[in-house]
């Protein structure tokens, strides 16, 4: 974090202003002028506390260019945390008065104990993190850039042994998530589906594809990139071979039957009934080849906006 300076240093305007922050000694962190960042502390007068600062903690924001009514209040609750007080837990914000409805604080705030005497907190702006990375420079290695993400991330079905996420894909892209964790068998010998082990997630690997494109071709999503983590979930009852044949196609519309001929690999005709002839969706086009960044090297963030870094967790070597 950047180091902290007195609340006598000049600092510029920020977008939206925070007062009356009960009880605390504020002191301000260097942002740039349209964020919110600051530290404060309070000091308690009580020792028979024990060092627990059981108050909740009220504060007042306002806008840009609004007036003394517009200004909104707000409440910070007091987190209950279990195990070392010194570590950063979030606080509940509640708007006090009439207009709740439209009060949508432009912060986070999170509270922690200094010591028996000191509490600790911090406010900081509540980003978009459906496009945080466009504020990172181009030139920035994505090895350098610590990414959120999920495990398992299409199991929504299968509570409580295969469930591991609530949220379908695209919420989690929204919520700031750029590493998913996608785990895919083969149904119908042609057909990619989302499974948890033996759990089908009922999500088709050609319905992540196009969510990804849309996403990442939208005008939130364009500065983004994800990275795609695809493992075979069916390695022990379906050829590597034709799972990774299968996502090759997928990623750049292949045609399957030849490709498959020339690897001499039989379609799985299990139970007797035909399969259905393959053609790509439209989220598999000969077109869906620039969607993704295939080389073998991390890449800059540059290179990387608006695509899918494959993230390969299958495949027999050859």
């Amino acid at each position: 974090m950047a180091p902290f300076s007195s609340t006598s240093a000049p600092k510029p305007t920020p977008e939206w202003h925070i007062s009356n922050l009960t009880d605390f000694d504020i002191r301000f962190a260097d942002a740039p002028a349209n964020e919110i960042v600051i530290e404060a502390t309070k000091h308690a007068t009580h020792s028979a506390q024990g060092g627990k600062f059981r108050k909740d903690v009220s504060l007042t924001a306002a806008g840009p260019e609004s007036s003394a009514e517009g200004q909104q209040s707000f409440t910070l609750k007091r987190p209950f945390t279990v195990g070392s007080a010194s570590k950063w837990t979030e606080m509940r914000i509640v708007a006090n008065g009439s207009n709740k409805e439209r009060a949508i604080p432009p912060f986070r705030a999170f509270q922690s104990k200094a010591s028996n005497t000191d509490q600790r907190l911090l406010v900081v702006p509540n980003r978009n993190m459906a496009s945080y990375l466009k504020d990172i420079p181009d030139s920035v290695h994505l090895s350098n850039i610590l990414l959120p993400g999920t495990h398992d991330s299409m199991a929504v079905h299968g509570f409580p042994f295969a469930q591991c996420q609530r949220q379908p894909l695209l919420t989690q892209l929204q919520a700031g998530i750029r590493v998913i964790d996608v785990r895919l068998a083969i149904v119908n010998g042609t057909t990619l589906t989302c499974y948890h082990g033996i759990i089908n997630q009922q999500v088709l690997f050609s319905d992540i594809l196009a969510t990804l494109y849309a996403w990442l071709q939208s005008e939130e999503g364009k500065s983004e990139c994800v990275i795609m983590s695809i493992k075979q979930e069916d390695f022990a009852t379906n050829p590597a071979a034709l799972f990774s044949q299968l996502v090759h196609d997928a990623i750049f519309g292949s045609s399957l039957d030849g490709n498959l001929k020339d690897k001499g690999i039989k379609k799985d005709t299990t139970g007797g009934q035909p399969l259905p002839p393959h053609s790509p969706t439209a989220a598999a086009t000969s077109s869906s080849r620039s969607m993704w960044y295939l080389e073998n090297k991390v890449p800059y963030l540059g290179q990387a906006r608006g695509k899918i870094i494959l993230f390969s967790r299958f495949g027999d070597g050859t």
